[in-house]
């Protein structure tokens, strides 16, 4: 073989595992399931009933559901509670879902069961339209993990009605598409609800993040009172659950780090397993040492989740990322990834009197302050987000998806708008938003000036990994 061939061969070679290495880095699920792309087309029926082209989910519940602020508006008073003083309550559900005509409350339930139920939320506790969570349970009260409209199985669900988001699809929307990126994201679909016989609007059923062998699969091992993996949750400080975390402790996150799971089985034992194991984590975090086999943070996390979570929240405008409803688990792999939640303020809809749609929020963050230390790291980014905005997370594909969900709710849009009339989100001067179209304008605004400000700027994130006089640490000395 001539010198000429040789050369050519070695530079194949290097560009096949070029290539190679980026599909296993980024190698991720290619199927998440989309309901607006995949719900049969019903048939209209003729009924003096209620009926819908979306399931219908029936609640009865032994009291009024509990949960809601006790002032309706002030978390530091506490919650209402039942009369028994239970923060939760007992009832049963149906579905109704049929794969050929509409869906209607004179039909044959397709899926009926028993379940305990609780408002949920922070803020969204104030709001009038709440949103609730609750557990399947069988005849003897026992938590039992089960499909509930074809979702993943488990024991937990949220019905989250969208309220302030005035699209009804922020969430949807970025669950969907951060679920066709990552390992695992919230999977949903669009429901209508009755609560004790009473029209309470569109719901997005959700499966939250949870372990089970569908969800997050952590292969949950007791041994030496720890466990192989678990769920931490970055949010407002819980008065359990909180971990003694270095990052809290040196003030360098000012919120707190609560323990999502395990909860029914935790000791003391476990936490402090936990504890000791997660700032082992943050301490290789918030160092230099990123080039180090042995204590940089590629031996900790799974790069690519923590590259995916940062494009879908930088491009979405996910203000609460990083610093609350921000989650970060540990499943078999023994490697930390994160996971999306929470979508309701993104692209602007926290305070549209602004009209700005450039910088970077992450990149400040704890979790992502050091990591962007790193060439490497910001290269990766850099690179991903380029690839993604040729398919999924293009301009024409986004709009296309808002248009396309917005198509399918349907008059369920205008039987929500009936039962909330109220226009949630502020009027200011930049954005009037007196009607759905308004709110769907502004969206779609929202996201062709984000996508196109960081198509512009996405190289410049390699200004955080420019030299300094402190990257002389990042070698250590074994």
């Amino acid at each position: 073989m001539n010198k000429k061939n040789l050369g050519t061969v070695v530079c194949l070679l290097g560009i096949t595992s070029t290539v190679l290495l980026q599909a296993t880095l980024y190698k991720r699920p290619n199927s998440h399931y989309t309901q607006h792309l995949e719900s049969p087309e019903l048939s209209p029926v003729e009924t003096t009933s209620f009926s819908s082209h979306l399931p219908i989910i029936s609640i009865t519940t032994d009291e009024s559901i509990p949960g809601a602020y006790i002032n309706g508006e002030n978390y530091k008073d506490g919650y209402v509670t039942t009369e028994s003083g239970l923060d939760i309550t007992t009832g049963t559900y149906n579905i109704y879902s049929s794969d050929i005509h509409y869906n209607s409350l004179l039909d044959t339930p397709t899926e009926s069961g028993n379940l305990n139920i609780k408002i949920r939320g922070n803020s969204s506790r104030a709001f009038l339209k709440k949103s609730y969570e609750f557990n399947c349970l069988d005849e003897e009260g026992n938590e039992i993990d089960i499909s509930v409209l074809g979702l993943p199985a488990g024991h937990q669900y949220v019905l989250y009605g969208p309220y302030v988001d005035e699209t009804y699809m922020r969430n949807y929307m970025w669950y969907n598409l951060a679920g066709q990126i990552m390992d695992y994201a919230p999977t949903c679909k669009y429901v209508e609800l009755f609560n004790n016989g009473e029209y309470d609007g569109l719901y997005l059923l959700l499966t939250p993040i949870s372990v089970s062998e569908e969800r997050i699969d952590i292969s949950v091992k007791k041994k030496r009172s720890s466990y192989s993996g678990y769920i931490l949750r970055l949010d407002r400080p819980e008065k359990e659950y909180t971990i003694d975390n270095f990052t809290h402790y040196t003030y360098i996150y000012a919120n707190q780090i609560g323990i999502i799971y395990p909860r029914a089985k935790l000791t003391p034992e476990i936490e402090k397993k936990i504890t000791d194991d997660y700032n082992r984590f943050e301490k290789t975090l918030h160092s230099y040492d990123y080039k180090s086999e042995d204590f940089g943070y590629e031996k900790y996390i799974d790069v690519a989740s923590f590259v995916d979570y940062f494009i879908i929240n930088e491009l979405s405008g996910n203000n609460d990322s990083g610093q609350f409803s921000t989650y970060v688990y540990k499943d078999k792999s023994g490697k930390y990834k994160m996971a999306v939640w929470d979508f309701n303020i993104c692209a602007n809809n926290a305070d549209i009197s602004s009209d700005e749609v450039s910088g970077f929020d992450l990149v400040n963050d704890y979790l992502f302050l050091y990591l962007m230390k790193d060439e490497e790291f910001n290269k990766r980014i850099i690179n991903r987000y380029k690839a993604l905005r040729e398919d999924l997370l293009s301009e024409e594909n986004l709009l296309k998806y808002v248009d396309e969900t917005s198509s399918f709710l349907g008059e369920a849009i205008d039987r929500n708008r009936e039962r909330w009339p109220e226009i949630n989100v502020p009027k200011t001067p930049v954005w009037e938003i007196n009607s759905y179209e308004d709110a769907i304008d502004q969206y779609k605004d929202y996201l062709i000036r984000r996508g196109r400000w960081m198509d512009e700027n996405i190289d410049t994130l390699l200004q955080y990994s420019a030299d300094s006089s402190n990257k002389k640490y990042n070698e250590v000395s074994e």
